[in-house]
């Protein structure tokens, strides 16, 4: 009875001790900065105030931090901090270190305490949150670019940066984003990749610096946005954007308005590149025209040419008004040539002319002979800019750029004594007696890859094909319905028949005499083309050879008269 007594006695105070706990008496906080800026190192302070009176043991802290914050040693997602235990009325408090990895973004940094109350079996809980915002980075950042620029100025651009604190990430990664049309063309430092540069380390208030360059493109009055991103970049390489700056440019109207022409082919009128296709020995006129667009007088104007490529023959070069210099290959025009460059009014135009040759004999002799690309190179400038044009560049250039067609020949030829076929038959040829011949078909191509090559010829009327090939793996073939010939080649290579051997295919024919034709000479093979794409000019050839009949000027073995129907 005794010990019933004392058992109810006991659970009695259990019941009435755990009726007497309640969570509200423990106290979670969380203290900290609400705002603070990406790669800033701050620190949160979590509290826990035991107000009840009971000792807290098994005490566990659990700090969840949202997607883009990170602890201090670079983990992300849920840290737990062992208390122990809490004695009654005691206050406990646990520092934490976090950094941003991102910015302009919002959360929430969630705070849950697990306890078990001295003699209780139960596990009780309490919670805290703090709302943080994150701003970019701490940097001060200084991009500079001019306000205005012409279409194809050549454009210099500069960022410095300064850490206001210790960033936390590190490599920091600077990406430039450049308009679609705009050329970067150097930068110093150079970027690890096109766009982007990596600073393995960014020591606070000490100022990093870039200078870029590249020519800008655009439509008269076009904003161009160039966009200065700094963050970091995980192990796959992905970049995370942390901070952000922006400028643009408008493209103004030119200064000058420039261009360049070959036997007639222009280019932009504000400048640009024109293309024309030339033969070798073909001679070349040259054009530049110039107007004064600005609206202001401009002194000392100066136009240069330089002539790039050893295929002209710069002993034909005719330089008109000009002075040319044969060390730079350059012809100068200034105000010693033309009085009206000393002070080029607004408004006011002109044009100066030149011509030179192509060299005759391009026959390739190696690789470097392939595909011949020359270029005029026209600039117009002046070392005097008036004030009013402040920020732009009167430097206008246009750009003339010749290509060098290659020269694809055919020759046809036919034999009796000679070739891999025996033929028979009289020679002179009889009316009503089949003589037969062997027709040679030689390819010669030089300077540029060639495609969809093909050779055809037609038949003449007493002629009959023998279907005899050589070699037998060329595509020859023959069409009865219009009593031809061709050779499908497909693709030719440069240098064919000049460094590499001659492309060529032999067939049979027959010819037996009608007695219309007693005492002439009988047509064998009507004009033979040859035609196919030029890959590097871009352009549709063919060229011809000509006729082949009795006679066989190519065969040796044949004599005056041989070739005459007897």
């Amino acid at each position: 009875m005794i010990l019933a007594a004392a058992a109810f006695a006991f659970y009695g105070y259990l019941f009435l001790a755990r009726t007497n706990f309640s969570a509200s008496n423990v106290i979670l906080s969380v203290e900290g900065p609400e705002n603070f800026k990406a790669q800033e190192k701050v620190e949160f302070e979590v509290k826990v105030e035991n107000k009840s009176r009971f000792e807290l043991e098994n005490a566990y802290i659990y700090v969840t931090l949202p997607e883009f914050l990170s602890f201090e040693d670079g983990s992300r997602g849920e840290k737990m901090l062992e208390l122990e235990s809490v004695r009654k009325k005691e206050e406990i408090s646990k520092k934490i270190n976090v950094f941003a990895n991102e910015t302009q973004r919002e959360g929430t940094i969630k705070v849950r305490a697990e306890y078990t109350p001295k003699n209780l079996s139960g596990t009780f809980e309490s919670t805290a949150n703090i709302r943080v915002a994150i701003a970019s980075l701490p940097l001060t950042v200084i991009f500079d670019l001019p306000q205005k620029a012409v279409n194809g100025q050549q454009l210099r651009g500069t960022f410095h940066f300064l850490a206001e604190k210790e960033l936390e990430s590190l490599p920091l990664a600077v990406r430039i984003m450049l308009p679609e049309d705009f050329s970067l063309h150097d930068a110093e430092p150079k970027p690890q990749d096109t766009t982007t540069w990596i600073f393995e380390k960014v020591e606070p208030k000490k100022s990093y610096a870039v200078e870029f360059e590249g020519v800008i493109r655009g439509a008269e009055n076009e904003a161009k946005n160039f966009d200065l991103l700094f963050g970091t970049l995980n192990k796959e390489g992905v970049f995370s954007q942390q901070y952000k700056a922006s400028r643009k440019v408008r493209i103004s109207s030119a200064p000058l308005e420039f261009s360049q022409t070959v036997n007639g082919s222009a280019g932009s009128p504000q400048g640009g590149v024109s293309e024309y296709i030339a033969s070798s020995g073909e001679k070349l006129n040259f054009r530049i025209d110039y107007k004064n667009k600005s609206g202001v007088d401009i002194e000392n104007a100066s136009i240069t040419t330089t002539l790039e490529g050893s295929t002209f023959d710069l002993a034909t070069l005719d330089a008109g008004f000009g002075y040319f210099n044969a060390n730079t290959r350059t012809i100068i025009w200034d105000k010693n040539f033309i009085p009206e460059l000393s002070r080029l009014a607004k408004e006011a135009s002109g044009s100066v002319e030149f011509s030179v040759s192509l060299k005759t004999d391009l026959s390739p002799k190696s690789y470097r002979d392939k595909n011949i690309l020359l270029k005029s190179r026209a600039v117009m400038d002046s070392p005097n800019l008036p004030l009013a044009l402040k920020g732009l560049s009167l430097r206008a250039e246009s750009i003339s750029r010749v290509k060098v067609r290659t020269f694809l020949n055919i020759s046809s030829s036919a034999y009796y004594y000679e070739g891999p076929f025996s033929n028979s038959g009289p020679i002179p040829p009889k009316v009503a007696e089949k003589t037969t011949y062997t027709i040679s078909w030689q390819i010669k191509n030089s300077l540029n890859e060639m495609s969809g090559v093909r050779v055809e010829a037609p038949l003449s009327r007493s002629v009959v094909f023998e279907e005899k090939t050589y070699p037998f793996a060329n595509k020859l073939s023959y069409d009865s319905k219009t009593h031809s010939v061709s050779w499908d080649v497909g693709g030719l290579s440069w240098g064919v028949g000049h460094v590499f051997p001659a492309e060529t295919v032999a067939f049979q024919v027959s010819l037996t005499p009608q007695n219309a034709i007693r005492g002439q000479v009988e047509e064998l093979v009507g004009r033979t083309k040859i035609s196919g794409q030029d890959t590097f000019a871009d352009e549709f050839i063919e060229s011809f050879a000509p006729s082949i009949d009795t006679t066989l000027p190519d065969d040796v073995g044949m004599r005056k008269g041989d070739g005459v129907v007897q």
